[in-house]
């Protein structure tokens, strides 16, 4: 502001010019200091961090962590996995609260904090987070906050050409995907948020999703699941094909999830 009253009175003028007006000076000069006070007085009356931002951030704390989870749950070279569901459900909570003050809270030159939005995809989060809580189950053998994968899915694993290669591949690239899309809540100008430039944001990865399941019937099933491994057991929850359908089923779910925010996301920016 002050750079604005410089530029259109002190150098676009000579001080010895008679058509100077000092009146009409005097006025955009304090008209200029008015608005830098109100300026500093508003950036001081609010907190450093905004409501909003702080919103952002549990949200993106939360997904590095379902991040983290599924990386564990699912790589065939980590055997024991730390339990992380309600630490995620802790820090979507928090999101959730901060985002109601965020709703109500003075925005003055930044875009209004998209509500609708932000509660979907709070929604579809809370829904991932549920499954994150399923997949521990199902894949680990015991325990309240860590333990040991069940050892028969962790051979299975370890056999697989799907989890040795392809399985968790797709949903981590969802997962950096939706991250990016995440952070238009941060975007608080009127300028497309950049991220929507960036074309793996559009990608669903649903060819190498294609590929990697004809792969594991090509390569995997006859080797794993083949009649010289057949095994006699005593319940649904021990057999090994059971426990593998089990966590893709997870594991498919989770992909589902995730393309349902990508696809909220950018439709709600297409129709702004």
């Amino acid at each position: 502001m002050a750079a604005a009253f410089g530029a259109s009175t002190l150098l676009a003028k000579n001080c010895s010019d008679p058509s100077i007006k000092k009146a009409d000076i005097f006025e955009s000069l304090a008209l200029n200091c008015i608005a830098v006070l109100m300026t500093t007085l508003v950036n001081l009356g609010i907190p450093a961090e905004n409501a909003s931002d702080l919103a952002v951030q549990n949200l993106e704390t939360c997904w590095s962590l379902l991040k983290k989870s599924i990386h564990e749950l699912y790589d065939p070279n980590i055997k024991t996995v730390t339990f992380r569901a309600s630490e995620a459900q802790l820090a979507l909570q928090k999101a959730r609260e901060m985002g109601n003050e965020a709703s109500s809270e003075p925005r003055l030159w930044r875009m209004p904090w998209k509500t609708s939005l932000w509660e979907a995809v709070l929604d579809d989060t809370a829904h991932m987070v549920a499954t994150l809580s399923t997949m521990e189950h199902a894949v680990v053998a015991g325990g309240e906050v860590s333990g040991p994968k069940k050892e028969s899915l962790w051979k299975l694993m370890q056999q697989s050409h799907l989890f040795r290669h392809s399985a968790q591949n797709t949903v981590l690239k969802k997962m950096d995907v939706g991250t990016k899309l995440i952070g238009i809540f941060k975007h608080a100008t009127a300028q497309r948020y950049p991220a929507l430039s960036d074309k793996d944001v559009y990608k669903t990865y649903e060819e190498e999703d294609a590929l990697a399941e004809q792969e594991f019937v090509s390569k995997d099933l006859g080797k794993i699941f083949g009649e010289e491994n057949d095994r006699e057991t005593n319940s649904v929850r021990d057999d090994d094909m059971a426990v593998m359908a089990t966590a893709l089923a997870n594991l498919s779910r989770m992909k589902e999830q995730l393309r349902c925010v990508q696809h909220r996301i950018l439709q709600n920016s297409y129709d702004e």
